[in-house]
């Protein structure tokens, strides 16, 4: 799931410094126009944490695995998927916000006539983010959001694709993770204050998520367009399926 986020980071960020740029040309005090942008520098900086956080804590600790994983560094991953959770919760929450927001921009003329001459690519994708709702206000990613990525992939991915060569550094982690963690990972290791934050905060991800619907084919041409700085994150969360244990786990608590 973490390649549709990921996916949308470039043009995203793009528009981001096309309605800074018209706030300050136009000098307008439009709350629509500044919370979107703010909403973009936020979605940024959890972007840029969460890398952070696997570069600093996550591998770190897979690193010192050497056998059989030790309590703490079970722990230690534990700790971080908690986190993961909390980000992913975020980031899908301001995603939320950014379709609600962008059909809102969309309802502009005069700031959409502007977008339109000066990057109709921005233009196209804030329509493409509006379309994403539907009458009943869910959120639905399909095909047709990909066409906007496979429009416009030479002006905004020309440095991405070099997904194979990113993975081939990874594949250690996911072989770590996928035996050595994720079968240890229950809450007599991970410690009960911990597990139960983990449910917790899986269950307000789930509630976040309701209104969300990923076609299972998008995620497949979605993290073609995943810039290779947010790789790791998708194969160590994605691809190494760390987070299912936890959601398995949490299943089981409500049914309790």
């Amino acid at each position: 799931m973490f390649a549709a986020l990921g996916a949308i980071t470039s043009p995203l960020f793009k528009l981001g410094d096309a309605l800074d740029l018209y706030i300050k040309n136009k000098k307008t005090n439009a709350q629509l126009f500044i919370a979107l942008s703010d909403e973009i520098n936020v979605f940024k900086k959890i972007i840029d944490d969460l890398n952070d956080e696997t570069s600093n804590a996550l591998i770190p600790t897979l690193d010192k695995i050497e056998g059989t994983p030790t309590i703490q560094e079970i722990r230690n991953v534990a700790s971080y998927c908690n986190h993961a959770i909390i980000s992913y919760t975020r980031l899908w929450a301001l995603f939320s916000k950014l379709v609600y927001e962008c059909s809102g921009i969309s309802k502009n003329p005069a700031f959409m006539s502007n977008l339109k001459e000066s990057s109709p690519m921005l233009f196209d994708f804030v329509i493409d983010m509006a379309n994403l709702k539907d009458a009943s206000g869910k959120i639905k990613i399909n095909n047709g959001f990909c066409s906007f990525f496979k429009l416009y992939q030479n002006e905004l991915f020309k440095e991405y694709n070099n997904e194979k060569e990113v993975n081939a550094n990874l594949r250690h982690y996911l072989s770590i993770i996928k035996t050595k963690i994720t079968p240890l990972m229950n809450k007599q290791r991970i410690g009960r204050a911990l597990w139960r934050s983990i449910i917790s905060n899986t269950t307000i991800f789930c509630k976040t998520m309701k209104k969300i619907t990923i076609e299972s084919e998008v995620m497949v041409t979605l993290r073609a367009y995943v810039p290779n700085k947010l790789i790791g994150l998708v194969t160590l969360i994605d691809d190494s399926q760390l987070l299912n244990p936890l959601s398995e786990e949490k299943r089981k608590f409500d049914h309790k």
